[in-house]
């Protein structure tokens, strides 16, 4: 199954398309598994186009530090690719943003896409004519798109931990206290009380 959603924005008007196509009888192709860490950014833009406004404004959004930590750490780590090196080797990111910048676009859009060259990944296809119109493009939709990103990576990690989650810690809590918590292995009860673990 093959999901698309579609951002439109012109001013502060936003439409939200959601479109899903799927196949039926045919086998779907195996995809490898993402690549890349927690957190990271594969943005698809030139250097000229990432030297300027449009590379700040990237950074202005995506490099903002974690609010709870005592250092600084950027919400999400950017890793800047030419359009002429996006390479099979890059489509296996976990995330992915491209930058399009036509100057026959008629209307600035967002498509996002998931699973199209590995699993479970997440892609951005933004179009614009120029670079004001790419920059208001990405500012009106700045908190949808941190929304999508820390989602996915949130699923991302809650997948793995039910991969390996201990067993029988996660009985032991249910049993007792009715709680349904996600313990991976590598955890051990230290204090097992009457109503106290």
């Amino acid at each position: 199954m093959k999901k698309s959603i579609l951002f439109y924005s012109s001013g502060i008007l936003f439409i939200l398309l959601i479109s899903f196509s799927c196949t039926t009888g045919e086998k779907q192709p195996l995809l490898p598994t993402i690549s890349g860490m927690p957190g990271d950014i594969a943005v698809v833009i030139n250097k000229a186009e990432w030297d300027t406004k449009i590379g700040n404004e990237f950074r202005r959004i995506f490099e903002e530090p974690y609010q709870v930590l005592p250092q600084y750490e950027p919400l999400f780590d950017m890793i800047q690719v030419p359009h002429d090196a996006f390479s099979n080797v890059m489509k296996a990111q976990r995330n992915i943003i491209i930058v399009n910048l036509l100057s026959k676009q008629d209307e600035a859009k967002i498509i996002v896409q998931k699973d199209v060259w590995a699993k479970p990944q997440l892609i951005l296809d933004m179009y614009a004519r120029d670079d004001d119109s790419f920059i208001e493009l990405l500012k009106d939709n700045e908190q949808k798109i941190l929304g999508l990103l820390e989602e996915i990576e949130r699923k991302r990690l809650l997948d793995a931990y039910r991969k390996n989650l201990d067993g029988k810690i996660v009985e032991e809590l249910k049993r007792k206290y009715n709680l349904s918590l996600l313990i991976p292995k590598g955890y051990k009860i230290k204090t097992d009380s009457d109503n106290f673990m």
